[in-house]
C-alpha cells in the first residue's frame, strides 16, 4: 500500500492544520512562563494542575562537576542549562579550550541535562544531601 505523502510530511500538514485551527493565539509553555514578571506568571498559572503531594515534594539540589582535561568548550551545558547555573570562564584547559563554570550552585537542581549534552561526557552532577540546621 503506497500514499501519496511520507508520514513526515502528512504530520507536518496535521500540525499546520491543527496551529489554523486552534482558537487560542496567545498561548505559552512552562518554559516561557518562568521569563514573565511574577504578576502575569501566577495569573496564567492558576488554573495548571498541581499533584496532590505538593507538599510532600522535595526539590532535588545538585553539585557540577567538570572534568577540564576533556572539555573543549563546546558551550553546550552553558546554552541549554534550564537554571542557568554555568558560564564561560576566562581560564584555559591543558588543550587551550575555555571550560564553563559554575556561576551560581545553588540553582543546580540535579537535572543532568549537562551530562547528556555533553559530548566529550566532560561535565557531571551528583546529588548534594540537604543539610538540616542543628540547634545547640
Amino acid at each position: 500500500m503506497k500514499f501519496g505523502c511520507s508520514s513526515v510530511m502528512l504530520l507536518n500538514i496535521c500540525t499546520i492544520d491543527i496551529l489554523i485551527h486552534f482558537p487560542y493565539k496567545n498561548l505559552i509553555t512552562r518554559g516561557q512562563i518562568s521569563n514573565l514578571p511574577s504578576e502575569i506568571r501566577h495569573e496564567r498559572m492558576k488554573y495548571w494542575r498541581k499533584p496532590l503531594d505538593l507538599a510532600n515534594i522535595k526539590e532535588s539540589r545538585g553539585r557540577v562537576i567538570i572534568i577540564e582535561d576533556r572539555c573543549k568548550g563546546c558551550g553546550f551545558c552553558i546554552e541549554y542549562c534550564p537554571r542557568d547555573v554555568l558560564g564561560m570562564s576566562s581560564v584555559f584547559n591543558a588543550k587551550g579550550y575555555h571550560i564553563p563554570a559554575v556561576i551560581d550552585a545553588s540553582k543546580c537542581v540535579n537535572c543532568h541535562f549537562c551530562e547528556a549534552l555533553c559530548p566529550e561526557f566532560a561535565i557531571y552532577s551528583v546529588e548534594v544531601a540537604e543539610t538540616t540546621e542543628r540547634h545547640k
